[in-house]
């Protein structure tokens, strides 16, 4: 009548082979079953194996309270790999069916229990309790078997999610000798529910971790965290279960690094059957980035270092996960300072070191940064430039070693930048190659002067004036002129080997002697001695 399941109705169950099972018995008898709560006999769940075959399926006997129906045997063949099922009816004797509604949706609502009295004639309190039942996945329940009187149904608990409308109902099982079923229906309120939703104002992208405090109108916490829910994954919170009429207030208490908190509560009023969507939207803070070029290439300079203040001088210690306890941040491998979660605020952001080979920008740049803001700071570097000077002899072209030479800028200044590898006194002496490399030097013009030449060649004293270039190195030569030389070769006048230590004087025709060394020379171990002039 209500299809209610039955439990506790006999069944005899027997197989029979058809033959195209390999190893199937010929028959097998399952003998006496009972169906269980759900009013079901799972025949997989027995641990006899299931073949191929015909199976002969034969109520034997109904339920207490309940009459069988025909058809009482069925017969259904199962192939391999196959599942089926039989259904039996019965029908109840002297009975009172409940069923259950949704009272928005009209679905059948399973879950609900209900307790059946007994009431001693027709009216009174109190009475009997004949027992309870919960209504199945057809929403129903049953009490068979029942003498001719009143009765009362009545709710006692409601599944969850749902609230009781009409507790109970009076019945009456007629005595006129008929066997007697009742059918009373109930419906239920489903609860309503919220759904908050939590994203970023500018992308709409949903925000996980947020979280939220959910109260009743009079302050009670909804749920058993004490009123705290975090979003999930989704961005969302579903918050269940909450009667229809309950007015909500949801205040968000906490939100992500590089957001700023929405501090305005919001209300709602659950209504039955329906959930409630409230939307809170996370205006993100502002950003800076920072982006460090070579002005000349255009290539993005890693290293770089900055310190970033608030404009009333405040250091910036933590831009989302950046962590700076003295606002120092340093460029990245693409040149770039990303600094995210800035508060709506001024900044001043200053270079205070570059890398090798570049200028130091000190000029402070000025941003200010609104809610949701990115403002972007491209700072140029200077590279600085170079400077080779070579050193020839004026006559050969040969490259001449030992010559010194004075590097100054051209406002006289004796500071050379050359990045700690300058010289004290910015003298350089050419290199075996004749040369003498400066890199790193800020761009500008340097006069270079030979303050000491080789030995063997006259000074060229003539100053030059090169400008050197960002970026670039500027090439300048010199070349000494050889002096006049005199060389005496002393040898042994038998053997013509030479004759080491012998002592000579050198005048001018006037009579001055030549050289440092009151013009005495002495033949070294070839035989020779050198006079330049």
């Amino acid at each position: 009548v209500g299809g209610a399941p039955i439990e506790g109705a006999k069944f005899h169950v027997t197989y029979t082979s058809n033959g195209g099972a390999s190893g199937a018995p010929a028959t097998y008898d399952f003998g006496e079953l009972y169906t269980n709560s759900n009013g079901e006999i799972p025949l997989h769940e027995t641990g006899v194996r299931l073949y191929p075959g015909e199976y002969t399926v034969t109520e034997v006997a109904p339920a207490p309270g309940f009459q069988m129906r025909e058809p009482t045997t069925q017969t259904v063949h199962i192939n391999g790999s196959e599942s089926r099922s039989v259904t039996f009816y019965n029908a109840p004797l002297n009975a009172i069916i409940v069923e259950k509604y949704d009272s928005v949706t009209g679905q059948a609502v399973p879950g609900a229990t209900f307790r059946l009295r007994y009431l001693s004639g027709t009216s009174g309190t109190g009475g009997t309790v004949i027992g309870e039942q919960t209504t199945g996945p057809s929403g129903s329940a049953i009490w068979t078997g029942l003498e001719a009187g009143t009765y009362v149904v009545e709710e006692i608990r409601a599944p969850e999610g749902y609230s009781i409308v009409q507790s109970s109902q009076t019945v009456h099982l007629a005595a006129s000798g008929e066997q007697s079923v009742i059918t009373v229906s109930f419906e239920n309120s489903p609860d309503g529910g919220l759904l908050i939703r939590k994203i970023d104002a500018k992308t709409r992208r949903p925000m996980a971790g947020i979280e939220f405090l959910v109260t009743d109108s009079r302050g009670a916490f909804i749920g058993t965290g004490n009123g705290k829910f975090i979003t999930d994954s989704n961005g969302s919170i579903l918050i269940g279960n909450v009667t229809p009429g309950t007015t909500l207030v949801v205040r968000e208490t906490q939100t992500l690094p590089g957001y700023i908190l929405d501090t305005t509560p919001q209300t709602c009023v659950i209504q039955e059957g329906k959930t409630t969507t409230l939307e809170f939207r996370n205006e993100p803070d502002g950003t800076i980035i920072i982006y460090k070029k070579d002005a000349v290439t255009g290539a993005a300079l890693a290293g770089v270092q900055f310190t970033v203040t608030r404009g009333n001088g405040e250091l910036v210690a933590i831009a989302d996960g950046m962590i700076s306890s003295n606002g120092i941040y340093y460029t990245d491998d693409n040149g770039q300072i990303i600094l995210s979660g800035m508060e709506p605020d001024t900044y001043v952001i200053t270079e205070t070191a570059t890398i090798s080979g570049y200028i130091l920008d000190r000029t402070p740049h000025t941003i200010a940064v609104t809610a949701g803001d990115t403002q972007t700071l491209t700072i140029t570097n200077q590279p600085k430039g170079g400077l080779l000077i070579r050193k020839y002899d004026r006559v050969t072209r040969t490259a001449l070693a030992g010559a010194e030479f004075r590097i100054i800028t051209a406002d006289s200044s004796l500071s050379v930048d050359n990045e700690g590898l300058t010289s004290a006194t910015n003298l350089y002496v050419t290199d075996e190659d004749g040369q003498i490399v400066l890199n790193n030097l800020t761009p500008g013009a340097y006069i270079i002067t030979e303050t000491k030449a080789p030995d063997g060649y006259s000074l060229d004293s003539e100053a030059q004036t090169i400008v050197v270039r960002s970026g670039r190195t500027e090439t300048v030569s010199f070349y000494d002129s050889p002096l006049a030389m005199l060389q005496i070769l002393k040898r042994d006048a038998v053997s013509g080997q030479p004759l080491a230590d012998a002592e000579f004087t050198v005048t001018t025709a006037d009579g001055t002697r030549i050289g440092e060394n009151n013009g005495i020379f002495v033949t070294d171990e070839d035989g020779t001695a050198t006079v330049t002039n």
